[in-house]
């Protein structure tokens, strides 16, 4: 089969995991506002196999525009995430120093 004939499959593939991969941030963020971050362990293995498979799309030549907003609002996505992330780490990271604390404190000579 020529390339030409599989290139639509490869490229319906890149949508629909870009697709996936912008729904589940969705919800990482949906989550995180919520404070819900006990939740977030189960969506761990399916975002990074869908950012894995995303990744494996570098070599694809992407040409048509909605292509690249696509891409860009992957991005945006991501940024957005790491930062509602970023800032529950500053807000637990006493937390975990003082817990690193005590335990090291009560340890047994």
């Amino acid at each position: 089969m020529p390339p030409e004939a599989r290139i639509p499959n490869s490229h319906a593939r890149f949508v629909s995991i870009a697709e996936g991969l912008i729904l589940k941030l969705r919800v990482i963020q949906d989550l995180a506002t919520e404070g819900a971050w006990e939740n977030l362990d189960s969506l761990t293995t399916p975002f990074l196999a869908e950012m894995e498979a995303l990744r494996s799309f570098q070599k694809l030549p992407i040409y048509e525009a909605a292509d690249c907003r696509l891409i860009e609002e992957v991005q945006q996505m991501l940024k957005a995430t790491i930062a509602l992330c970023s800032t529950r780490m500053e807000q637990i990271g006493p937390l975990l120093n003082a817990l690193k604390i005590t335990q090291t404190s009560t340890e047994a000579p």
